[in-house]
């Protein structure tokens, strides 16, 4: 679980809780706290002051004091100084909302881009470009091949195709799609579009039109 701390400010207004004392920590007019994210501010506040998940109940669910504090765990506390009109808070939670692996989120995605699919790609490379290829680590799931002519044959388990295929069309005519076929397709597109953008014919926005519809 991620902790989360939030400082708030705010007018001296309560629900009455008559059964339950509430204590509010009195700082000093020289330790007013900052509302700048860091609660180092909130060091000399002992412990006591603290409003924990024993202390609250939820009133929105129906879950009342049956917390499970593996979900959501939080402390507020709640400090004042004298001569302001106004309280101050300091919220901290574990909430396990934000538990998750990015590296394992974006484990079969060529960049940044995350997809649903499982798609295997293999590409060739020439013997040009294929030391550069070889001597680099781009996916955890490459399997390169060296080839009796010098060319390079690179393999690739992903989500989707979408960053791997503008890597590819990076190394222009040194770089063949073997696998799969989809991705092939896309590539010829995407040369059919950019070659009409610069035909020969017509003016400028109508050849750039061209090529924006063969997209």
């Amino acid at each position: 679980m991620q902790p989360i701390s939030l400082l708030l400010t705010a007018m001296a207004i309560g629900l009455a809780r008559p059964d339950i004392e509430f204590q509010v920590f009195q700082f000093p007019a020289d330790q007013i706290p900052r509302i700048d994210g860091n609660a180092e501010d909130w060091s000399i506040v002992p412990d006591s002051y603290a409003i924990g998940m024993e202390q609250l109940r939820e009133t929105v669910l129906g879950i009342g004091k049956a917390h499970d504090l593996t979900n959501l765990d939080v402390r507020v506390t709640v400090g004042w100084v004298k001569g302001l009109s106004q309280l101050y808070f300091l919220y901290e939670a574990q909430d396990n909302y934000w538990d998750f692996d990015l590296h394992a989120h974006l484990a079969k995605s060529f960049g940044v881009y995350h997809g649903d699919g499982d798609v295997h790609v293999k590409v060739r490379f020439t013997p040009t470009v294929s030391r550069y290829v070889e001597e680099s680590h781009w996916h955890a799931s490459q399997e390169l091949s060296a080839q009796r002519d010098g060319s390079l044959v690179a393999a690739f388990d992903l989500d989707n195709t979408e960053e791997i295929k503008r890597w590819i069309m990076s190394f222009g005519k040194h770089a063949l799609v073997l696998e799969p076929d989809a991705l092939r397709d896309e590539i010829v597109a995407e040369l059919a579009a950019l070659m009409a953008s610069y035909g020969k014919g017509g003016s400028e926005e109508d050849r750039f039109a061209a090529g924006s519809r063969s997209g």
